[in-house]
């Protein structure tokens, strides 16, 4: 966004710098004014503040000429939304714990985005999608594109789209792992068999070959209505194991998280 709001910025000034060298040119070829200035001429006090009247009358017609032009991106330059992205979480990622256990443990990991406005007017009309997933088994393969999505590459969010007032953030759910069999109804007779943690992610579904264990890098953007949009990049590399707290989880999880 801050790129799109300064090639904005240079293409305004490029403009003016025209407009201002034109008049400028055309000001040097008015007779009148150049012998204005000729040391063999003599002029009242009246005809030097008519001349110097003409040429402030140049500049605000050139200016008021470049605001009715250009008003709406004028007033982006200093009325506009900043938005912020942040996963304040420590190693990016939280853990879900009934503290009312016994034992208290786990029931799920999720990495959650904070989406905060700095700028000086809401953001509004906010979505996230995912631009594209890769996918590796381990540090030894290659990175490749994942083609087989279902689903939309829309994450989820409170509604369809969000506005995000000035310095009141949105959180947006990324990914999350379930605890293994916390969902379904498992028989006695299987009680020992534990459903496989999965990787899931807002926005799309992936197949269990990509879903169990590996390196994921999810490549979003974030747009709204005021100035285009933002990308960043999540990197998650997960061996599959789960463990029932987040302090002996982060050697299992790494995530990564950057703008672009």
């Amino acid at each position: 966004m801050r790129r799109k709001k300064n090639l904005s910025i240079l293409k305004i000034l490029g403009i003016l710098l025209v407009l201002i060298a034109g008049w400028f040119l055309g000001w040097l070829s008015n007779k009148n004014m150049w012998i204005a200035y000729s040391p063999n001429m003599q002029y009242g006090i009246w005809e030097i503040i008519y001349y110097m009247a003409s040429v402030f009358a140049a500049f605000g017609t050139v200016g008021a000429v470049v605001v009715a032009l250009f008003k709406e991106k004028i007033m982006r330059l200093f009325n506009h939304p900043e938005i912020v992205l942040l996963m304040k979480d420590e190693k990016y990622f939280s853990e879900d714990v009934d503290s009312e256990q016994q034992n208290p443990s786990s029931s799920q990991y999720r990495g959650l985005l904070e989406v905060n406005n700095k700028g000086n007017v809401p953001a509004t009309g906010c979505e996230v999608f995912i631009e594209k997933v890769q996918y590796a088994k381990n540090k030894e393969k290659k990175l490749r594109d994942i083609l087989d999505m279902e689903s939309k590459k829309k994450l989820m969010w409170d509604a369809p789209k969000v506005d995000v007032p000035i310095n009141i953030p949105k959180q947006i759910l990324l990914f999350k792992i379930d605890k293994p069999n916390a969902y379904g109804t498992p028989s006695a007779s299987d009680e020992q068999q534990e459903t496989p943690c999965h990787l899931q992610l807002n926005g799309i579904k992936l197949r269990d070959n990509y879903s169990k264990k590996g390196i994921w890098e999810i490549t979003y953007y974030i747009s709204n209505n005021e100035i285009g949009h933002l990308r960043f990049k999540l990197t998650i590399d997960w061996n599959g194991e789960w463990k029932m707290r987040k302090t002996e989880m982060i050697d299992v999880l790494k995530v990564k998280f950057e703008t672009l």
